[in-house]
């Protein structure tokens, strides 16, 4: 978005040290800690936050095939039960981070959405 390019131009500006990406990081790690995504993403176990990611990619289809496929290549286990996703997804819409739109599951923060897709593959990790 413009908002988070605008804000890494400006920690470039500030910090000779960083690189675009890292500007781009850097400014989503400080996004992160001022909404308090990182206490919820602490607070998740690993196939919620990778139920999350899948949703934060508007996967239409959480329970498909392709879908616990992707959930057990980015927790490093194996495919979840529906049951198990289906538990996770109940978790993520108590937390108020989830709702439905139109028949589909939805991050409801834009800027939550952005976030979680610029986590690194290791934070899905089980153990």
């Amino acid at each position: 978005s413009t908002f988070l390019r605008q804000n890494a131009l400006i920690a470039l500006m500030a910090h000779d040290r960083l690189t675009p990406d890292t500007a781009m990081t850097h400014v989503l790690d400080e996004l992160g800690a001022q909404f308090g995504f990182d206490r919820l993403w602490s607070g998740l176990s690993p196939l919620q936050r990778a139920t999350l990611r899948l949703l934060a990619e508007h996967i239409e289809q959480p329970y498909a095939e392709s879908s616990t496929a992707r959930l057990a290549a980015l927790t490093g286990g194996g495919a979840p039960t529906i049951d198990r996703v289906q538990t996770a997804l109940r978790r993520l819409s108590r937390l108020g981070v989830v709702e439905k739109v139109e028949r589909a599951l939805r991050l409801n923060d834009p800027l939550l959405e952005v976030w979680v897709r610029s986590r690194p593959e290791t934070d899905f990790r089980t153990g």
